[in-house]
């Protein structure tokens, strides 16, 4: 039998946001950025989102996975008055504790504890 691997989905990286989705809202990842996987930091660079390059210019969290490998692409993030499981977030190899104090500075609380497992 074949397995299929998926990656995080939205509910394993928040643990809490604002009611009607009032922590997220819709960005446009810059062309060229590759796979955005649910998780992602960003950082604005111009009018568009990246990968977080500089640790302390972390401004957003994906919670939708996207290939902007091509193309720009939209796509929904966590971006004030939520938390969010820090082991299911992407860094892209940056310092996890400046990015953590650049996202709190933003609202997004980042916390460690219980994870989900995988069966």
């Amino acid at each position: 039998m074949a397995s299929d691997t998926q990656g995080l989905q939205t509910a394993e990286v928040i643990i809490d946001e604002e009611p009607m989705h009032r922590s997220r809202e819709k960005i446009t990842i810059a062309s060229g950025q590759g796979a955005i996987v649910v998780g992602q930091v960003l950082e604005l660079s111009g009018t568009e989102y990246i990968k977080v390059n500089t640790a302390g210019n972390a401004a957003r969290v994906a919670v939708e996975a996207v290939d902007a490998t091509s193309a720009a692409k939209e796509c929904v993030a966590l971006r004030r008055e939520c938390a969010v499981r820090q082991v299911n977030l992407d860094y892209n190899s940056k310092v996890e504790a400046t990015v953590n104090t650049a996202l709190e500075a933003l609202g997004i609380a980042v916390r460690t504890g219980p994870t989900q497992t995988t069966l």
